[in-house]
């Protein structure tokens, strides 16, 4: 009688312990797609402020460390990157995401990796081109914010 108490309190147990490692990966699939689900809207809300040329988007969302390394190895900041997203000669006529790919680190880290076609005008000037790029996101309190970008050109 005791073995079959001691066996059924060892098969309790177990089940409880299951019962809360389901639990927990329940709730940490449900956080990345939550994470996921805000990734992908700012994502889209940057192409519309890129298209619709909205720098307060901007302003309100790269990290006061942002960094950014363009196409040709320039490292700019977010003082260069904000006063060149401010300019009235800036356009841009064409900006398509694919291949997109998001890696999440701890809850608060999203690094996001995939290719994107531009075409923009500088002060008359067009410019075009595939580009591959990595940005990586971070939380900060309960926001997310632009932290860093680099940009590729594919040739061709």
């Amino acid at each position: 009688m005791r073995m079959g108490l001691r066996l059924f309190s060892m098969l309790l147990l177990i089940g409880s312990l299951a019962a809360g490692q389901s639990q927990r990966k329940t709730t940490a699939q449900s956080r990345a797609a939550d994470t996921s689900a805000i990734i992908q809207r700012l994502e889209a809300e940057l192409r519309l402020a890129l298209l619709k040329h909205e720098p307060s988007w901007f302003e309100e969302h790269l990290a006061e460390t942002y960094t950014e390394i363009d196409a040709q190895g320039a490292i700019h900041s977010r003082a260069d990157t904000l006063q060149f997203l401010r300019s009235s000669d800036l356009s841009l006529d064409t900006y398509n995401l694919s291949e997109g790919t998001a890696r999440t680190f701890n809850g608060d880290v999203v690094i996001l990796t995939g290719k994107i076609e531009v075409q923009w005008t500088v002060k008359d000037q067009s410019f075009s081109g595939n580009f591959r790029f990595t940005r990586i996101w971070v939380k900060q309190g309960l926001a997310w914010e632009l932290a860093s970008q680099q940009l590729t050109r594919i040739p061709g």
